[in-house]
């Protein structure tokens, strides 16, 4: 028995020996381990991970993008960028010559606070419209200006558009998606839309919007993947011509 007994003993010393060991990681195991947690996939949208082809999409680029940090009050970033349009829409006079109706609008988004919540990932916008020729879509608004886009706080773009058909007399919004590529996700809390009287070059009367308090992550598990955020249908208002 007391052979048994010293046996049991040598199990429980080795036991804890082995206890000691394993708890004693070097520290870059514990920090690889941790960041990994950390950085993981993070998409809530349900519409990860697909792949666009590109070769044929007309693209359109903003006439005017600014950030402006999360410490301003969406009044204050949207003050300032009202001031911005109207200066540069001084001094770019556009005669609409060209066929189909000429149509400026906006978009912004903020930024989220949450860890890891800001991306570099090329980012763009589809937009829809419904006029009283029928609908019309933007599909590939490129949301990727030189400079920091999408780093914490507000982004501010200013977009134009030909309607392909002329004497459009009204025009709404409808919808609206907007795609982030590769695997630097990012936390999507607010996106909106707007078309204003104020911005157009030919007469015009009220204005339409789409506002979505999105509060959605996007991100994918490849490099060459697209996440998609619908707005769903829900633009109010109308602009007259």
């Amino acid at each position: 028995m007391k052979k048994l007994g010293g046996f049991k003993k040598m199990v429980w010393i080795s036991l804890g020996v082995l206890l000691i060991v394993s708890c004693e990681q070097p520290d870059g195991v514990t920090e690889f381990i941790n960041t990994n947690d950390q950085a993981g996939f993070m998409s809530t949208t349900g519409n990860s991970d697909k792949i666009i082809d590109e070769a044929e999409l007309e693209t359109i680029s903003p006439l005017l993008h600014m950030s402006f940090d999360g410490d301003l009050s969406e009044e204050q970033a949207s003050t300032k960028f009202n001031e911005a349009v109207a200066v540069y829409l001084t001094n770019n006079k556009s005669d609409n010559k060209g066929s189909g109706t000429e149509l400026l609008y906006r978009i912004w988004n903020y930024t989220g606070t949450k860890k890891d919540n800001d991306t570099d990932g090329k980012v763009k916008a589809h937009v829809g419209f419904n006029t009283n020729k029928g609908e019309y879509y933007d599909i590939n608004v490129i949301l990727d200006n030189e400079g920091d886009d999408r780093e914490g706080g507000w982004d501010y773009y200013l977009i134009k558009t030909n309607l392909p058909k002329e004497d459009v007399a009204w025009v709404e919004l409808r919808n609206a998606f907007i795609q982030l590529q590769g695997q630097d996700g990012w936390y999507l809390k607010r996106y909106y839309l707007i078309i204003l009287d104020s911005d157009q070059v030919q007469f015009a009367v009220g204005a339409s919007d789409i506002v979505s308090e999105a509060e959605v992550w996007l991100d994918n598990t490849c490099d060459l993947c697209w996440d998609t955020f619908s707005t769903g249908i829900i633009g109010e208002g109308r602009l007259n011509f």
